[in-house]
Formats: C-alpha cells, structure tokens, sequence
C-alpha cells in the first residue's frame, strides 16, 4: 500500500522482523522453525522483488557461543537461506570494541573492527579498509604461506610444495592435496581468479600485492561500495 502512494519508493526498515511475523505457522501446528521463517521471509522477498525495494530487517543475535558466526542469528538457519545479504555488528562482552561482517549473493565477505564513542554516541570504523574474508579456511592457510614466502624470501612464484614445507603440512597427507586442489582451483580463470601461473612450471603467484594479505590469510582491499 506504502509502495503504491508514493512516486519512488527505495527502502523500507523493519525494527524488529519479529514485530511482523505472525506468531501462528503455516499449514497448521506441523511447520517447524526453519519453515515458518522460510515462509514468511520470502513473503517480503517477493514484495521487495516486485516493487524495486530494499528491505532491511533488523533481527537479534544469540548469546551462546557457536562454531559458524551466522548461526548466532535469533531463529532457524531460515534468515540465511532467503535474504540476499546479512550484517552483523558483534560487540565484544566487556570494553568498547566490535565487529561489523557482511555475507552475501553478490559480495564477498568482509568485516570491519569498530569503536564504540561515547561522545556521539556511534561505532566509528578503525580501519583504512575492510578484511574480506576468504570464505575456505585452506584458501587462508595458501594466502598465508604464500605472504610469508614473498615477505621473508623474496619469493614470487610458489610450488605447492613451498606451501607445505611454511605451514609444516606433510606432502603425502590429505590436507596437502586438499592445498593443491584449492590453489588449481585459485587460479582457474574468471572474475573471482584469486591465483596468477608463475614463472615457472607448476608455480603460482599472487595476483594482488602481499600487503593486501593480513597474517590470517584474509584478503584486505579498499571498496568504495563498502560503507
């Protein structure tokens, strides 16, 4: 209705999505957790796909502790699987400091490190740039060594092997050609190409600069779509 009285209509906020979701299921008492949210969330899919529309919905995080972040989502693993993006800002328990991460379709994943200011009364970003996080832990592990092999040894084109002797992996196990797959894969051409062919055969080299590599293997890169 909103929608169909004004001449443009871009955003809309909802503060809390449990504000508007209906406390009775789908179909009956039979609908589990995952199924409600499932249901009702691509309800306002539909209306922001229809209408042009950006809709963010503000939902709360749980306490206890997990292993996968996005699972501190309030509810079932429902918000992960319809929206088209999520943000989390992850405050520390005790002190100021806090985290603000985003996932998406069409983005990759990034996080900022944030203070809080007492004087105005917002979280202010510490950081030049973003992290984008690599999403594969063993992609992390290869950017990792391979940081330290250019930083430390002057080394631009990497063997595998090389990999495996930095991060002290045995080269008949499962997880060095679990770290040869992953860098054939980070070189396969296309947008997303992470790796470039070195100089040598069966070398690879990074495509962007070391610096651009925090100590964690994460991917630190300047956006201007990020704000």
């Amino acid at each position: 209705m909103w929608c169909d009285k004004v001449s443009n209509p871009k955003l809309v906020i909802i503060d809390t999505f449990q504000k508007i979701k209906p406390l009775y299921t789908k179909g009956g008492q039979n609908a589990n957790a995952y199924e409600i949210d499932y249901h009702y969330l691509s309800i306002l899919k539909r209306v922001a796909d229809k209408h042009k529309l950006l809709i963010i919905y503000i939902h709360h995080l749980k306490q206890a502790k997990v292993d996968y972040k996005w699972d501190r989502i309030m509810g079932s693993t429902g918000h992960q699987g319809v929206t088209d993006g999520m943000y989390m800002i992850d405050r520390d328990e005790l002190g100021s400091n806090a985290t603000f991460m985003g996932r998406g379709r069409n983005i990759r994943d990034f996080q900022y490190q944030l203070i809080w200011n007492d004087e105005n009364l917002r979280y202010e970003n510490t950081m030049a740039a973003p992290t984008i996080v690599v999403g594969n832990e063993t992609k992390r592990e290869v950017f990792k060594a391979m940081k330290i092999l250019k930083e430390k040894y002057n080394k631009d084109s990497v063997k595998p092997a090389d990999v495996y002797e930095i991060l002290a992996v045995d080269p008949k196990s499962l997880e060095a050609r679990n770290i040869q797959k992953n860098m054939q894969r980070m070189r396969a051409p296309g947008d997303d190409q992470e790796l470039s062919l070195g100089a040598g055969f069966g070398t690879y080299s990074l495509k962007v600069a070391s610096e651009h590599i925090d100590e964690e293997g994460n991917l630190i890169k300047q956006f201007d779509n990020i704000v």
